[in-house]
């Protein structure tokens, strides 16, 4: 599609007649849905800015059409990600989602589900929460006829609980006909009767028809070995053929999976339906991988594994060839990538694509893209099933996983004769579509997990071994009379699965008395607003880089580390480590002195300058008397002032905030973030430069620099009543009473002199600073772009003030539960303020500067002379200083030490668990921020 096809379609969007615009605005929708390489042309800031307007156009089937384009645009994995980064569009969402129009409340709904805001999906639709206890998921292997032995296993569970299938499970899922049962239940939520009745049809309609004359292999798996000895599936389609023709198999699907209000997996969503999906083979890659038909799309962040190269042939599934990510296996990483698959397709397309069993069926093909039956790669989709939980509900543990077979055969003997080639394949085929390997190494790892019931129910018999096509109804019989023998034999362990699913009253009432009674644990329930750990227990520990006040201010990490190691928690930490060579780089003096002439070492924790995306500047865009770091408008606050729009090219994160993002995407266990970080209007502060420059005095460079330290002291002269810069008339007076100060936002410190007489017995003073200033931020945006990294997890920060509104803002738009920061609010915009000022306490005044370094009492304010002692006095109130510091830092620490140990012991809600510090610790500010429920 070429770029000005945009120009005419943007033009057309802008019409004031109703007519033309609904015709161009289903031209945006169906190409928008033609394919994701135009999708992803297609969005435009323009475009977008259009759509928006047109959402709240005064015709509802105007504002239905813009957000059907809206959905659209979003099938396309990058649009997504861009798209999500816009808080105003969520928020148009959100909105139109309670419009008194239906299909604009269903076209919005459907926008929610495309984007992968399950949660608020969830709400707009009115569905049932997950049960407190956990996640119930139904796994369905794969059987053709054989299907109908699942059929009568799940009638015990309906009898034994008084629910639908689709009232029980919040994950239902299947392979071939099992997808087929899993669609009619969970998202058409027919009734077992009507579901074997589709069987029946199955059996009468599409596989009765005479069987093929060539009769060597009586069955698929013996089709299969003939295409493992040729090494070529064209051979087998040449010679044999399909046995059955797929077209009446077709038609059949489409009468079953007919919807007015949609045939696309993801617009069944907007029903209120459990999650569902189908396992399909795609074997139009190599090797052939496992491909999830689901009707839900993953929250924004969820890796994704593509299954393509730059030049594959797989590239229509989604995504585009030239964004496409080859398909690999991360060596050393933990990350878990989601399984290849679509919501794209129609619900039909998915149970022909997972049903199309070799020799019986024709492959489905679509686009450049071809599927085979799922049972070929997972004929047990359990561990498949386990895996789409964690990363729809990543901070919900599995309560009851049942897994359904459709009957087995006794093993036996392997009879002699026959050719050894043909007995191989035989072996590897039955190898590939076994299900009880995934059976056995769930029975052997589950357990090592708590509080997961797992219950598989398979029966084992003669009578089982029918083909997937059986259409004799005597050989349904006996199978039947094989599976309620199984039924009965087992009826016991079918009882405890129903009272797993669906405790009975008695028990409910148990349980409730039990949350009543324990420590305030009533209160963690999601309708009271509660925000729980959950069963990820990890602590992620982020730290600044260069900053080198940072020893000084461990205090409360060293508690953590220790209640951590004491508990059993796994900590990870983060701290910033791209910094330039440890020996150093040479960087011009600013000031000229006759003392030092040609250049100074650059600090170990400078950053490198390709780390310079949200960086105040290195030494060069710094000049030595630009005190603030030469930043007027970003003092000024306009950063929150500016309105949030939407990012439609790719953003490039820094260096060390996509570290970060790397590092939180690989920790699936992580639970809480603990952000050791201080804040500015920016945002918060990831890393900080230091280095180093001499100023001479006398001289001009000297008057220059005193006056800019002056005229700053005067700026906050208005607060700051005891500070007398008429006192400093030389530099030598400045470090005498102020041998650390910061200057907007960046902190100086003295740290030395050298004196030297010249010929004409002129004393010369040379001295050192050391100053530091953020170098890289964590703002908004790029928050926004690292939506996986955030959503589910608890947000602790203990800098002195609180991140900037839009930032928390920004966490919780993006699925963090809550997040703890203090109250604290920057004082007038400024960033940093001057350790001239007294504060009696770190966290205890809301007016209070925020200092890294030292601050003086009041009552110890000494005023000195340019010719007094001062390196004493400096010693005498660091002394102090240092004793004041270390006795916040150990209230700090003591106040995180008593909010973890309510959150993972005594397991009550965050926001609570805050409230019970708080009273142990009154002098501090911390509140708990949470999104609208």
């Amino acid at each position: 599609m070429k770029a000005d096809i945009m120009q005419p379609i943007e033009a057309a969007l802008k019409s004031s007649a109703d007519d033309p615009l609904i015709s161009m605005l289903r031209v945006v929708v169906n190409l928008a849905f033609a394919s994701d390489a135009v999708a992803l042309r297609m969005l435009t800031k323009d475009l977008l800015k259009h759509l928006k307007v047109l959402c709240a156009h005064k015709k509802p089937e105007v504002q239905q059409h813009a957000l059907l384009a809206v959905g659209n645009l979003a099938f396309c994995r990058d649009n997504r990600i861009r798209l999500a980064a816009s808080n105003s569009l969520r928020e148009m969402l959100l909105r139109f989602s309670a419009a008194s129009n239906t299909s604009v409340s269903k076209a919005a709904v459907r926008a929610l589900a495309i984007f992968g805001e399950n949660e608020y999906l969830r709400r707009a639709v009115k569905a049932r929460m997950v049960g407190k206890r956990g996640l119930c998921i139904l796994s369905m292997d794969g059987g053709g006829m054989r299907e109908l032995a699942t059929v009568q296993m799940l009638r015990r569970l309906e009898a034994g609980t008084g629910k639908r299938i689709h009232e029980m499970f919040d994950l239902i899922c299947g392979t071939s006909t099992g997808g087929m049962l899993a669609v009619a239940l969970g998202i058409k939520q027919m009734t077992l009767d009507e579901c074997e009745e589709i069987y029946t049809k199955l059996g009468k309609l599409v596989f009765a028809e005479p069987t093929p004359k060539d009769n060597e292999a009586a069955t698929w798996r013996e089709k299969l070995d003939q295409l493992y000895k040729s090494s070529s599936q064209s051979f087998r389609v040449v010679v044999h053929g399909s046995k059955h023709n797929a077209d009446e198999f077709e038609r059949l699907l489409k009468e079953m999976c007919a919807d007015d209000e949609g045939d696309l997996l993801i617009e069944s969503a907007v029903k209120g339906i459990p999650k569902v999906f189908a396992v399909a083979s795609l074997v139009s890659v190599s090797p052939a991988q496992p491909f999830v038909f689901r009707n839900y799309q993953y929250p924004v962040g969820t890796p994704e594994t593509a299954p393509w190269t730059v030049d594959g042939p797989a590239a229509a599934v989604f995504g585009s060839p030239a964004t496409a990510t080859p398909l690999s296996t991360q060596t050393g990483s933990t990350r878990r990538s989601a399984f290849i698959g679509s919501c794209k397709h129609r619900i039909w397309e998915a149970i022909r694509a997972s049903s199309a069993a070799p020799y019986y069926l024709d492959d489905f093909a679509s686009d450049a893209n071809r599927w085979q039956d799922g049972a070929i790669v997972a004929n047990n989709p359990t561990i498949i099933a386990i895996r789409e939980a964690q990363l729809l509900w990543p901070d919900t543990r599995i309560h009851c996983l049942v897994s359904i077979g459709c009957g087995n055969l006794p093993t036996k003997p392997r009879g002699k004769g026959g050719w050894r080639y043909l007995d191989t394949g035989q072996v590897l085929i039955e190898s590939a579509c076994s299900v009880e390997r995934v059976e056995e190494a769930l029975d052997t790892l589950l357990p090592m997990l708590p509080d997961i019931y797992y219950f598989r129910f398979n029966p084992v018999d003669e009578r089982c071994g029918m083909e997937l096509d059986e259409t004799d109804p005597t050989v349904w019989v006996k199978l039947e009379a094989a599976t309620q023998e199984y039924i009965d034999a087992n009826a016991a362990s079918f009882q405890s699965a129903c009272d797993c699913i669906i405790p009975p009253l008695p028990e409910e009432e148990q349980w409730a008395q039990r949350l009543k009674n324990a420590s305030k644990t009533a209160l963690n329930r999601e309708d009271e607003g509660g925000a729980c750990l959950g069963w990820r227990r990890r602590v992620f520990l982020v730290e600044a880089s260069g900053n080198t006040e940072a020893l000084k201010l461990s205090g409360h990490i060293r508690s953590l580390e220790i209640f951590c190691s004491q508990h059993r928690i796994k900590l990870e930490k983060f701290a910033g480590t791209q910094v330039a060579s440890g020996t150093g780089t040479s960087r011009s003096t600013p000031f000229t002195s006759p003392l030092f002439s040609g250049s100074f070492p650059g600090s170990p924790l400078m950053h490198s300058p390709e780390l310079s995306f949200h960086h105040i500047g290195n030494s060069e865009r710094v000049p030595p008397l630009s005190l603030d770091g030469g930043a007027q408008n970003y003092l000024s606050g306009n950063a929150l002032q500016s309105p949030l729009v939407s990012p439609l090219g790719p953003r490039q994160l820094a260096p060390l905030v996509s570290s970060l993002n790397e590092k939180l995407q690989k920790s699936p266990q992580v639970g809480i973030i603990h952000l050791a970080l201080e804040s500015d209007s920016a945002g918060l502060i990831l890393g900080w430069q230091n280095e180093v420059f001499a100023v001479a005095e006398p001289g001009a460079s000297a008057d220059t620099f005193l006056q800019s330290v002056i005229s700053y002291m005067r700026l906050l002269s208005n607060h700051r009543k005891q500070l007398a810069p008429s006192r400093l008339t030389t530099i030598a007076s400045l470090v005498a009473q102020f041998p650390k100060f910061f200057i907007g936002r960046i902190l100086y410190r003295f740290i030395g002199r050298q004196t030297q007489v010249l010929a004409d017995e002129q004393e010369v003073g040379a001295y050192l600073f050391q100053r530091t200033f953020p170098s890289i931020h964590l703002i908004a945006e790029d928050v926004r772009w690292m939506a996986g990294a955030w959503r589910d997890r608890i947000l602790i920060c203990t800098g002195k003030y609180g991140p900037p509104a839009n930032l928390v803002k920004a966490f919780l738009d993006v699925g963090a539960k809550a997040v703890i920061a203090s109250s604290l609010e920057l004082p007038g915009g400024q960033l940093f303020d001057t350790d001239m000022a007294a504060t009696a306490s770190l966290r205890d005044r809301p007016s209070g500067p925020f200092v890294i370094g030292e601050e003086d009492d009041e009552e110890e304010r000494e005023v000195t002379t340019p010719d007094s002692d001062w390196e004493e006095g400096d010693f005498e109130r660091c002394e102090q200083r240092v004793k004041r510091q270390e006795k916040e830092e150990g209230e700090l620490a003591s106040f995180m030490t008593s909010l973890y140990t309510a959150v993972y012991r005594d397991g009550i809600s965050v926001d609570h668990a805050l409230l019970q510090a708080l009273e142990r610790h009154p002098r501090l500010h911390f509140q708990c921020h949470m999104a609208r429920k």
